[in-house]
């Protein structure tokens, strides 16, 4: 599927508003940059930067000769950073699998709970806490965070 990392990309930005929007919401959104880069033609880098907490998302072009492919490198200044390749050779599946993850890290950083998301990453690993938070909501409830 030649240039599916357009979808990847489309993906991205629109996973990143939503859980901006979703954060304002709630009236606990951490402000943060967003800050896109471009190196040759070999990938497109997002990162997003907030005082030492980061995200960086590096999507890689797909071409006649190489599948695309993305790296996520996630950090807190406090904990052991996670870095992540996410390949695409059974596309639906791990398409599916890629959305599931970067909605689930996407709210947590957004929100304001990374460092807490980051201790429990660290413990748990990124599959278990994704799998732990794929079907539950965040939700502020007087002033306190509930998972629903």
């Amino acid at each position: 599927m030649l240039e599916s990392h357009r979808m990847i990309i489309k993906f991205l930005k629109q996973t990143i508003l939503e859980a901006d929007l979703k954060a304002m919401d709630c009236g606990h959104e951490k402000d943060f940059a967003i800050i896109p880069e471009a190196f040759d033609d070999e990938y497109l880098g997002i990162l997003l930067e907030n005082d030492g907490c980061d995200i960086y998302f590096k999507i890689y072009y797909e071409t006649d000769d190489s599948d695309c492919f993305v790296t996520m490198d996630l950090e807190d200044g406090l904990h052991e950073s996670i870095h992540v390749k996410f390949n695409f050779e059974d596309w639906k599946n791990d398409f599916h699998q890629f959305c599931i993850a970067v909605k689930v890290i996407l709210e947590h950083y957004a929100i304001g709970i990374w460092t807490e998301a980051m201790a429990e990453m660290e413990v748990i690993g990124l599959v278990n806490f994704v799998k732990k938070y794929q079907s539950k909501t965040i939700v502020w409830n007087n002033d306190c965070l509930v998972y629903e």
